[in-house]
């Protein structure tokens, strides 16, 4: 009976071992996916982090932009807008204005350079000198 018993106790010991090994296992397969999760872990914090720096780059450099835009902007751009419509008809009638005016000159370049010149004209004053004392008898 004591082989028994002893027999017992050694398959209650091997199977208690088969359990240590079973859960040893499943421990280090455990423990090998949560370093893993670690590892993803502290690059995901890194990325943030990183994200998080650029992020604030980002909103100082719009608040810089902000900064720069000047006050009543919007104001401002609807006096010009509403402006817009008269200024290009009145650089219609500057242009058209300088257009005339251009082409006037090219006429009147245009008629003197082709206009025959007139060297037959007689002088409208004497050429001659006109003398000083009075011309005595011939």
């Amino acid at each position: 009976m004591s082989e028994d018993v002893t027999h017992y106790r050694l398959q209650a010991m091997e199977n208690a071992v088969m359990e240590l090994r079973t859960a040893h296992k499943s421990i280090a397969e455990s423990l090998q996916q949560l370093v893993l999760l670690e590892r993803a872990h502290a690059e995901t914090r890194d990325a943030i982090t990183r994200a998080w720096k650029q992020i604030e780059l980002n909103a100082e450099s719009i608040r810089a932009v902000d900064d720069q835009i000047p006050e009543r902007l919007a104001e401002r751009l609807r006096a010009v807008e509403s402006d817009l419509p008269m200024l290009r008809k009145t650089s219609g009638w500057v242009t058209t204005a300088l257009l005339a005016a251009a082409a006037a000159t090219g006429v009147l370049v245009w008629k003197t350079a082709t206009e025959p010149h007139r060297h037959d004209y007689e002088p409208a004053v004497d050429p001659r000198p006109v003398p000083t004392e009075p011309v005595r008898g011939h």
